[in-house]
């Protein structure tokens, strides 16, 4: 009979798991982390990473938490709907919007 191991999985705040993730026991998710599809977590990930999966069976840290989110806000602001919603909003007005998202309760988190 094969040994399995047993042991609690620990995932921090503002965490997004990608579908078909796999997280093997004993592992610990920080806080800001976005795990990427098909991701196997064998091992720790730090706070404020963006992580997928790598070569072999573990994953490989892409950027920071923050990295990415100013890549996708820059991405946005390139698109001819966005513009008005994103590009005219200032850095004051991007941390008001998300003070009033976090203290909603809602689960969106820029």
């Amino acid at each position: 009979m094969e040994q399995q191991k047993v042991a609690p999985v620990k995932i921090g705040n503002d965490v997004f798991i990608g579908y078909g993730s796999v997280i093997l026991p004993g592992v610990t998710i920080g806080n800001k982390v976005i795990v990427g599809a098909g991701t196997i977590c064998s091992r720790d990930i730090p706070d404020n990473s963006v992580v997928v999966r790598g070569y072999d069976t573990t994953y490989r840290i892409l950027c920071t938490y923050d990295e990415y989110i100013d890549k996708q806000k820059k991405r946005l602001e390139t698109l001819p709907v966005s513009n008005k919603i994103f590009s005219e909003r200032t850095d004051d007005e991007w941390k008001s919007w998300k003070e009033e998202l976090e203290n909603s309760g809602g689960g969106f988190d820029l």
